[in-house]
C-alpha cells in the first residue's frame, strides 16, 4: 500500500493501465503515478483545474478541464497528442470506442470527435 500527496487536490477518479495511475488536480495537472510505488511518472499540464476523469485507450488517455479543451496524452511519456476545443468546462469524463471520444461540457453542448 502507498499514498501519494497531491497538493493541488484530486476531484477526478484514477484510470489506470500498464502499470500506471493517472489523476488530475485541482491545480491543472495530471500525475501519472507507477501503480506499484506510488511514484511519479511525469505530469501533463492543461490550463486549468482537471476535474474530468481521464479515459484510457491504446496507450493514450483522454480528459477535460476547466481551460475548455479535451486533451489525448500519450500513457508512457506524457506529451500531448492533441487537443480539441469542446466549448466549455469539463466534468464528465470522455467515453471511447471504434476512434471516437464522446464527452459533455458545461457549454450545454454533447461532442462526438473522431
Amino acid at each position: 500500500m502507498w499514498t501519494k500527496d497531491i497538493a493541488g487536490g484530486v476531484w477526478s477518479t484514477a484510470a489506470a493501465s500498464a502499470g500506471m495511475v493517472v489523476v488530475g488536480d485541482h491545480d491543472g495537472a495530471m500525475h501519472a503515478l507507477d501503480a506499484a510505488t506510488g511514484e511519479g511518472r511525469w505530469l501533463a499540464r492543461a490550463g486549468a483545474a482537471i476535474w474530468s476523469s481521464p479515459a484510457i485507450v491504446d496507450g493514450k488517455f483522454v480528459f477535460g478541464s476547466y481551460d475548455r479543451y479535451l486533451r489525448m496524452v500519450d500513457l508512457e511519456t506524457g506529451a500531448q497528442v492533441w487537443r480539441a476545443d469542446h466549448g466549455g468546462r469539463s466534468h464528465s469524463a470522455p467515453a471511447i470506442e471504434d476512434g471516437k471520444i464522446w464527452v459533455g461540457s458545461a457549454s450545454g453542448w454533447y461532442y462526438c470527435f473522431g
